[in-house]
């Protein structure tokens, strides 16, 4: 079921050519799943959720398996390098490490129809998560 905010950020997607296809949840909130490649690395997951509601909504961006733990004795070294980037480099992002090993991205926030902003800052995660994923990688390499 199409609402006034998602109709206008499918229009949006469709505008600047972004292939997501939206599909409802069991709670009735509308996600939009896809991937993006990075050179050299395996595409990074990602998706968005927007509640189902018709002019004010808010909204979940993820970025998935930017990185795994695999030995939970560096989970300390781990969870200061998160803290420290973000501090420095997430902006509206959270990185965090999930009990099952994996290290995600996230960001929550409220939009209306002019959905321009939620465009934005999914766009700009995409560098974020970049970034992040390759600090990461480089960090838990040099744990080994």
């Amino acid at each position: 079921m199409s609402t006034n905010i998602t109709a206008a950020f499918e229009k949006v997607l469709k505008d600047k050519t972004v292939p997501l296809k939206p599909r409802t949840l069991s709670d009735g909130n509308i996600a939009y799943d896809g991937t993006f490649d990075i050179a050299g690395r395996s595409p990074l997951g990602f998706g968005v959720v927007l509640e189902n509601k018709p002019d004010v909504c808010d909204y979940q961006i993820m970025f998935n398996e930017l990185a795994c733990l695999k030995s939970y004795e560096q989970k300390e070294a781990v969870l200061e390098k998160l803290n420290e980037l973000n501090i420095v480099d997430t902006g509206y992002y959270t990185l965090i490490l999930g009990n099952d090993g994996e290290i995600f991205m996230k960001t929550l926030g409220r939009t209306t129809t002019n959905v321009q902003d939620l465009y934005e800052i999914l766009v700009y995660g995409t560098n974020i998560a970049k970034k992040a994923q390759e600090a990461l990688i480089d960090f838990l390499a040099s744990l080994n």
